[in-house]
């Protein structure tokens, strides 16, 4: 048997027997994964290029990693724990009402900068004002006045 033919019995067999093939991959992941890490490691260039390559011809894929991994770094959330605070919330901004698609952006998750602690899901406006206001209820109060004074009720109302 020549080369070629060795590769393509050996192709035929894999196909023909997938299950053998995932059970095989189930309980080798930890080696694969050595592996993988080892390949990376010496292989940098062509990894880097490779991955650049990946991500330029899969832009949608690519930005749902990102946004779940950024989830999980600054909140440690999960989109599914993201998921599950919006459906509580009705979808919509704890402060304003509007609804991320009305923002045309994905509700932002709102935490408390000294302890870490999550508070809610924001349209994009209302925390940036927060955060801008430094979390200073006083300060939103003297805000609040102060646009009432100079505005009228119905203009502060009218925020979002």
């Amino acid at each position: 048997m020549t080369a070629v033919e060795t590769r393509e019995y050996h192709r035929q067999w894999r196909l023909s027997h997938p299950e053998n093939i995932q059970r095989y991959r189930e309980s080798s992941k930890v080696k694969h994964r050595g592996w993988s890490r080892k390949w990376r490691k010496s292989h940098k260039d062509k990894y880097r290029e490779w991955m650049k390559e990946w991500r330029a011809n899969n832009p949608e894929r690519t930005r749902e990693i990102e946004e779940k991994a950024t989830l999980k770094k600054r909140y440690g959330v999960t989109p599914e724990d993201y998921d599950r605070m919006l459906e509580e919330r009705g979808g919509c901004c704890e402060i304003c009402g509007r609804s991320g698609v009305d923002c045309k952006r994905s509700l932002c998750i709102d935490h408390d900068h000294l302890t870490g602690n999550l508070r809610g899901l924001l349209c994009v406006k209302c925390n940036l004002g927060i955060g801008y206001f430094g979390d200073n209820t006083t300060l939103l109060e003297s805000a609040k006045s102060y646009l009432t004074k100079y505005a009228g009720l119905e203009k502060v109302k009218d925020f979002c």
